[in-house]
């Protein structure tokens, strides 16, 4: 197995009777000879799934509606996070919240809550206000870094 920096598309190269299969995922690449379908049915799926790099599970709602001083819940699922770290921020003003566990801002009402027995990275809001209201990210540290936002609506 050879490891190679490149960007993220997927190519199919047949070279004589052999093909040369190439997966290019965000900072590396894995080539592997597939001489038959045979030794591609060899490759485990939790391999193949280690290789994809950090991913969002995109199931859950992108807007949460929260009452003004209950607390509130933005919740992000990150697949095959591996070393990486997960952050949450206002997009309002462009305020860095959390690092991993680490809360960043001087308003203590914000708190990054995760379990390591599960993928989900939970912003927790304590006594919301309108003003909270907005789109919030949830960021990955690739290179370069991967998001998903979800707007609150504080009523």
């Amino acid at each position: 197995m050879r490891i190679y920096c490149q960007s993220h598309s997927l190519v199919l190269q047949f070279c004589g009777l052999a093909a040369t299969f190439l997966v290019f995922m965000p900072g590396w690449t894995q080539q592997q000879d597939l001489t038959s379908a045979k030794d591609n049915a060899e490759v485990p799926a939790a391999e193949l799934s280690s290789l994809r790099g950090p991913y969002f599970d995109t199931s859950a709602s992108k807007n949460v509606t929260a009452l003004v001083g209950k607390t509130a819940y933005l919740n992000c699922r990150v697949r095959n996070l591996g070393n990486r770290t997960v952050s949450w921020v206002r997009h309002r003003d462009i305020h860095l919240l959390t690092v991993a566990r680490y809360t960043y801002t001087s308003d203590q009402r914000f708190q990054s809550i995760h379990s390591p027995q599960n993928e989900d990275w939970t912003l927790q809001i304590r006594y919301p206000q309108r003003r909270d209201s907005g789109i919030y990210e949830c960021q990955v540290s690739t290179t370069p870094p991967i998001g998903t936002s979800m707007y609150l609506s504080v009523v």
